[in-house]
């Protein structure tokens, strides 16, 4: 089930052309991100906060299909792709009011030790939380159980 997190393009946002400077378009999906896990009853400030583990970012893009303008509102269309067992990926379509595409967003965020930065399987509690937003999962590991690094 998609997520979907309706937002305003603001001026700050914008280059001199009044368009969203290209490299915004990653702070209206991470602004999506946050609210999808807080929604889904996630602790989103504690996992930022690294208290045990964390999720960084290990890959990121973007394809471009419309021009986003200063004052526009577009909602940001959220689904997890894919439901790893240490990692998500999270798919992302914004769009305009009119229905049609801006452009697609794919993050990809690996679960680590906070303190080794070490992949972990996804917490459990963590994990049939994101259950409802994904459309592909993969079988939660047995206790302990860890993906191969590499």
């Amino acid at each position: 089930m998609p997520f979907e997190h309706r937002q305003r393009v603001r001026f700050h946002q914008s280059d001199p052309a009044g368009v969203l400077f290209f490299g915004r378009v990653f702070e209206l999906v991470q602004a999506t991100y946050e609210d999808l896990c807080r929604t889904a009853g996630i602790d989103i400030d504690g996992l930022m906060r690294q208290s045990t583990h964390t999720t960084p970012v290990i890959h990121a893009e973007a394809d471009y299909r419309r021009a986003i303008r200063v004052g526009e509102e577009v909602v940001v269309r959220a689904e997890i792709e894919r439901l790893g067992t240490t990692s998500i990926t999270l798919l992302y379509n914004v769009v305009g009011l009119d229905g049609e595409s801006r452009a697609t967003v794919r993050v990809v965020h690996v679960f680590v030790d906070a303190d080794t930065w070490r992949k972990v399987a996804i917490p459990a509690d963590v994990r049939n939380r994101l259950v409802p937003f994904a459309t592909s999962t993969e079988a939660a590991p047995s206790t302990g159980a860890r993906e191969p690094s590499g």
